[in-house]
């Protein structure tokens, strides 16, 4: 019995003597992987902070078209007789661009002068007037026959051709102000309190 008990003792030290070597080993083994972890931190890892302004962008799509851009139209019915344009063209302000035949208003001119001037010399001041007044539409109605430049630009369009009978009103042209454009862009309300007049803008044409 006595003998019994020995055994079981010497395992019951010989389980402590395991147990105590074990932890040991174990806390050496977290010892050395939390060294090896700091040993790994390399001065890259390790940045310096400066003072200075953040800058808040604002990002947005928009599109690009000329500052000035104009159809153009004549104000009288009549045949086209004359195309001096086509696309692509350069004009300057008041070049002539398109001409309707224009026998019948260079006949009602002549026709408004002449009485004009007539009465001038023997009619009342009311049939002055009138006349007066008649002769200055007959003169307007002839200069308009020709189509010139609004401004100097580029056509881009050209929508007609000599024998073509057109309205007063139907587009013949297009032309545009290619010196300068605007962007026109959507801006959420949020955003839009962080834009000033004067701010910088990037622009990205795709």
């Amino acid at each position: 019995m006595k003998k019994k008990w020995l055994i079981v003792g010497i395992i019951i030290i010989l389980v402590i003597i395991a147990l105590f070597v074990g932890s040991r080993f174990l806390n050496k083994t977290s010892e050395e992987e939390l060294t090896e972890q700091k040993i790994k931190i390399t001065p890259q890892m390790i940045t310096s902070v400066e003072r200075g302004d953040l800058k808040k962008t604002v990002s947005t799509s928009g599109y690009l078209q000329p500052a000035d851009e104009k159809a153009l139209t004549f104000s009288l019915n009549g045949e086209i007789e004359e195309v001096l344009i086509s696309g692509g063209k350069r004009v300057t302000e008041g070049e002539a661009l398109v001409r309707l035949e224009k026998s019948q208003q260079e006949l009602n001119y002549l026709k408004a002068k002449n009485t004009y001037e007539l009465i001038k010399t023997s009619g009342s001041e009311s049939e002055i007037n009138e006349q007066e007044l008649n002769f200055q539409i007959a003169k307007k109605n002839l200069e308009d026959t020709t189509l010139k430049a609004p401004f100097s630009g580029l056509i881009t369009d050209v929508y007609v051709k000599p024998g073509d009978y057109i309205g007063s009103g139907k587009e013949v042209a297009y032309i545009i102000d290619d010196s300068s454009y605007e962007i026109e862009v959507a801006v959420n309300e949020i955003d839009s309190l962080e834009i000033e007049v004067g701010q910088e803008v990037i622009i990205i044409l795709d």
